[in-house]
Formats: C-alpha cells, sequence, structure tokens
C-alpha cells in the first residue's frame, strides 16, 4: 500500500508506509509479497493481512512532518496507525459477541477475445493444433481435424465440428467464497478490564484449487494496581495458511486460458492426465507446447504457513496531575515457511521417455 503523495524518487526502495499498531511500529515484511517462481509470480500476501479486522477500532494516517516527528526517518513513507479493541468500555459485567460473514466472488470483467477464427499458426494453414489464432473461420459448418479429434480404425483423426466456445474463459474459474467467524468475550469492574476474542477466516478462490485460511487469537487487558499505576497488554497470535497461491503473468493458469484459442471447449481439459499416464504425461490442447490450464492449477502448487506473535505490556504511572511517565515493551515476531512443488509431464519438465521409445 502507498499512501498518496508520499514516495521514495527512488523506485528501487520500498515505498511501503510504517504501520503501527497500540504505539509499537510493527514489520510489513521483510520482502515483496510478490515473488516470482519460474516464470509466473506468486502473491504470497503481507504479513500485515495478519492483523484481525475484527480487532481493529480505529484507522489513522499520517504523513509528511507530523510523521516524521513522531517515528523518524522509518515514517519516510506515512504512518498508517491502528488502535485495536479493548475491554474498557465503560460497560461493567460480561459481554459476549458474536460476528459472521459471508462473501462471494465471481470472475466478470474479460477483456474482449476473438471468436472468429481457431487455432493455426498462418491464414490458410491446414494445422489447426496450435496456440496461435490464424486457422479457419469458426461456425460456418466446416469440419477440421483438431486437438481431441476421434481415431479412426487405421489411427488417423477423424476432422469434427469447426466450432467456438466463447465462454471457454469463463467456464474455467469457479465462485469463490470468504466466510469468516469471529467471538469475543469482554469483561470489565472498577478496576480492570479485559477483551478476548477469536477468528476464524476460510476463503476459496475464483482459480481452481486456490485457497487461504486465518486464525487469530487476540487478548487484551488493563488492571490498576494503584490508583497512580495501570498495567495493560495486548497480545495477538495469528496463523496463516494456504495450500496453494494463485500465480499471475506468463505460464500461469490465468494466462493461458486468456490465450486459448476459440475452438478449445475448455471443460474437455479437467481431466488433465493422459489415461493410463497419470502422474506422467498431461491431456494438452496443444501437446509439447503449452500447459493444461487445469494441470497448472492442481499441480503447480505454491503453499505457506505463517506463524507470528506480537504483543506489548505497558506501564502507566501518575506523577502528578497532568504529568504521567509511561513505559512499554513489545514484541514482533513471525516466521514463514513456503513450498513450491512442480510436477512431472510438464512442457518445461517433460516426462523421461519410456524404454524402447
Amino acid at each position: 500500500m502507498n499512501i498518496r503523495g508520499q514516495r521514495d524518487m527512488n523506485s528501487n526502495n520500498n515505498n511501503q508506509p510504517l504501520y503501527v499498531v497500540d504505539g509499537v511500529p510493527i514489520a510489513a515484511g521483510v520482502r515483496n509479497p510478490k515473488e516470482p517462481v519460474g516464470r509466473g509470480v506468486v502473491d504470497y500476501g503481507s504479513p500485515i493481512s495478519d492483523i484481525n479486522p475484527d480487532d481493529i477500532a480505529s484507522i489513522s494516517v499520517l504523513k509528511g512532518a507530523s510523521a516524521s516527528a513522531l517515528y523518524g526517518s522509518r515514517a519516510l513513507n506515512g504512518v498508517i496507525l491502528i488502535t485495536t479493541k479493548s475491554g474498557s468500555s465503560g460497560r461493567k459485567g460480561l459481554g459476549v459477541s458474536v460476528n459472521s460473514s459471508a462473501m462471494f466472488d465471481k470472475a466478470w470483467l474479460f477483456p474482449q477475445f476473438q471468436n472468429e477464427f481457431g487455432a493455426g499458426n498462418r491464414p490458410g494453414t491446414t494445422e489447426t493444433i496450435s496456440t496461435a489464432s490464424w486457422g479457419p473461420r469458426l461456425d460456418i459448418g466446416t469440419k477440421h481435424i483438431q486437438w481431441d479429434s476421434p481415431l479412426d480404425n487405421n489411427g488417423q483423426r477423424i476432422p469434427t465440428d469447426w466450432v467456438s466456445y466463447p465462454d471457454r474463459h469463463k467456464d474455467f474459474y469457479q465462485t469463490g467464497s470468504t466466510l469468516t467467524n469471529n467471538i469475543a468475550i469482554t469483561g470489565a469492574n472498577k478496576d480492570g478490564d479485559f477483551r478476548l476474542s477469536y477468528t476464524n477466516l476460510a476463503n476459496r478462490g475464483i482459480i481452481p484449487n486456490t485457497d487461504l485460511g486465518r486464525n487469530t487469537l487476540n487478548v487484551a487487558a488493563g488492571y490498576t494496581i494503584h490508583p497512580k499505576v495501570r498495567v495493560s497488554t495486548n497480545v495477538g497470535y495469528s496463523n496463516n495458511q494456504s495450500d496453494n497461491r494463485p500465480t499471475f503473468n506468463r505460464e500461469s493458469a490465468s494466462n493461458i486460458v486468456y490465450t486459448t484459442t476459440p475452438n478449445i471447449d475448455i471443460n474437455k481439459l479437467r481431466n488433465y492426465w493422459l489415461p493410463g499416464e497419470e502422474g506422467r504425461k498431461q491431456y494438452s490442447h496443444v501437446p509439447g507446447n503449452l500447459d493444461n490450464p487445469f494441470f497448472v492449477a492442481y499441480e503447480f502448487v505454491n503453499g505457506y504457513n505463517r506463524d507470528r506473535l506480537m504483543g506489548n505490556v505497558e506501564v502507566n504511572i501518575e506523577l502528578a496531575k497532568g504529568l504521567t511517565l509511561m513505559g512499554r515493551t513489545a514484541m514482533d515476531n513471525y516466521n514463514e515457511l513456503r513450498e513450491s512443488r512442480r510436477p512431472f509431464g510438464s512442457v518445461r519438465n517433460p516426462p523421461a521417455r519410456s524404454p524402447g521409445n
């Protein structure tokens, strides 16, 4: 995220703002969330997403001199101030709140694709198994040999109807969903207060076989141990994990879908292994030159697991009327484990030839 008007002139520098949670600067991450893997790019998300929205009470933005005065050179690109919820709402006793939400995603706005001409390397070609779309005109009642043509008794491909599939891009994507459930317990009396919160998030992406899960636990408490001394603490733990994050750029599933020629019925590619060659050879519409997009979605796996623990303890001592001494100690620690797997049978990693072949 960039704050408008706050930008380092050196484009190689990180232009991310400083994040401050309950007065404590925290790590936004020591790497770009978008990492190149092969010729694709994987978005692992920013560690800032570990902060649970249900635990946030308020957000404000500082920039310019006011930010630098408080946080020095770290605030060069501005400051995002986040205040989390606590149990000190002025209400005494015990309280319980439960929140649930459901959000659904659908791929909607697509570029305008041409559906007049099918696969072919050049105009007038008879080669109709290609990544290019210079082939014969579609939907005029002709038949041509295609990538999925059946074989006759002599093993020769039989020409089939040369028709377009204008919904081939829409058919690849699925309906995504994000389900969030939160429960919070608060309590307060004349001397202290607390808030305990747990949130579970489960996401299913619009690209097949992509997901995201997050569990967060947060405890905030405060206690007045003396009329002039108050101790408070806020500790949060989060776990973010995904079995597979989506990729983009070249060789990603979406890139393959977007460049698929209009004579391809993409639903026929869902069973992406060749019968009898499972785990070794993929079923592709351009064998040897292009991966099956479902093969990429299910076999090119980019997973991760991130644990994060952050918290602080604060002591406020009233020295005199209008004069308070505050001492604070804090920690912010996270570790992240990633896994990227690439299968045999891809264009870049073809299977070894069988003996005698």
